[in-house]
């Protein structure tokens, strides 16, 4: 078969002022086995050497695009995707990295088939200096089928560069809405409310944790994640499908959501009480109640602490 027999893949890349790492993210699309790809670079006017960075690859495959006005990237990203003619497409930030097997493990290690949406594999995690930091994760939080509640209370980990979409499904359910920060949360949302997930068990992505990540404002992500959490309980009421069930649904993923905001309040040397207090509030659970505790002893204190259990008992750096 030749290579344009073969879907088409979109790589989305939305762009703002992301040359440090930008070169490396290129080149591991370049690189890549599966040959039918196309990159939709969009740039959110940056100020920067970015775009010149990408139009030195000559190559016909990578596609630039210059947004008419600087914007969310929620709404980056739906402008991006507009221009693709996929059948699949993914999302690769300028700071992450593929394998270079990533594409080709995605569409033929397993059938897909017209009830599969996402696409998604294991991850490494590594630093500014494209150093590995994670070394292992336990208890397993990867799985196949349909995932809407595992990723609602955020019991699953989709790491946002490995996902693969089905155009197709993206499309039925409606692209990406104007987030700042979790437009990953909630399309994923949208998705698994109806299609499901397919996990490949191999290390296809590499996420990069720094500090110029805007992932650090973990006050923004938490108001907008329990915007998320009040759209899906405003979905189940007008339809009354607001069953027990879905109240705890809710009730737990919100007090998650407040523990996350409260890990996150005390890696960057706050204080996580208040957040900690709320997530017991919704619903008891004693690591919550443990790290309230812990807070009180401060920011570094607790780091160490949460640290080093975490290595004592085979789980992922959550601090990197």
């Amino acid at each position: 078969m030749k290579v344009n027999d073969y879907p088409m893949i979109s790589v989305i890349m939305n762009c703002y002022n992301s040359s440090h790492y930008l070169r490396e993210a290129i080149e591991s699309v370049i690189n890549q086995t599966y040959e039918n790809w196309e990159i939709i670079f969009w740039d959110n006017q940056s100020t920067d050497d970015s775009a010149e960075i990408y139009k030195s690859f000559n190559d016909s495959r990578l596609k630039y695009f210059y947004a008419p006005e600087h914007t969310t990237l929620g709404a980056a990203r739906k402008l991006a995707i507009k221009k693709a003619k996929g059948d699949f497409f993914g999302i690769l930030d300028c700071d992450d990295v593929w394998s270079s097997k990533k594409l080709m493990s995605q569409l033929f290690r397993k059938p897909i088939d017209s009830q599969v949406g996402v696409i998604y594999s294991d991850f490494d995690i590594i630093s500014s200096k494209s150093i590995k930091k994670r070394k292992s994760l336990r208890p397993s939080r990867f799985k196949d089928g349909y995932l809407f509640d595992d990723i609602f209370k955020e019991k699953i980990t989709i790491c946002w560069p490995t996902v693969l979409f089905n155009r197709k499904v993206f499309d039925d359910v409606g692209s990406f809405r104007d987030f700042k920060y979790l437009e990953d949360y909630d399309i994923l949302l949208r998705i698994a409310h109806k299609y499901k997930f397919i996990f490949i068990d191999e290390k296809l992505a590499s996420y990069r944790v720094h500090v110029d990540q805007e992932s650090i404002n973990y006050t923004a992500m938490l108001n907008e994640k329990l915007k998320i959490h009040s759209y899906w309980n405003t979905i189940w009421n007008k339809s009354e499908t607001i069953t027990k069930d879905k109240i705890n649904l809710l009730i737990e993923a919100k007090s998650r959501a407040y523990f996350i905001a409260g890990l996150n309040a005390i890696h960057y040397g706050n204080n996580g009480f208040n957040l900690f207090l709320k997530s017991i509030k919704l619903k008891f659970k004693l690591y919550t109640f443990f790290l309230l505790i812990l807070s009180l002893f401060g920011s570094k204190f607790s780091v160490f602490i949460i640290s080093n259990a975490r290595k004592m008992l085979g789980y992922s750096e959550y601090f990197n």
